[in-house]
């Protein structure tokens, strides 16, 4: 299975902001808001039921080499 890095926005955050630190804290890339350009809203339910809204963003530009910065909770990166 593969998936894009992804997380939940916190409180004090808007979509953009919380795309920011994902990047940071997933993949360990830094991202201006600049940036990045909105490509695609979704609604879906997780297996639990529950409802979910996924943003997806298109950078085209960042600085720092993607890694896998939680290989806990993801077995590799894949890039092409």
């Amino acid at each position: 299975m593969l998936n894009l890095p992804s997380g939940k926005i916190e409180a004090d955050e808007d979509v953009f902001d919380a795309v920011i630190r994902e990047a940071d804290e997933e993949i360990g890339v830094q991202v201006a808001w600049a940036a990045l350009r909105l490509v695609h809203v979704t609604y879906f339910r997780n297996p639990d039921g529950e409802t979910r809204v996924g943003w997806f963003f298109a950078a085209n530009r960042w600085e720092g080499t993607p890694s896998n910065r939680e290989p806990d909770k993801c077995a590799g990166l894949s890039w092409g």
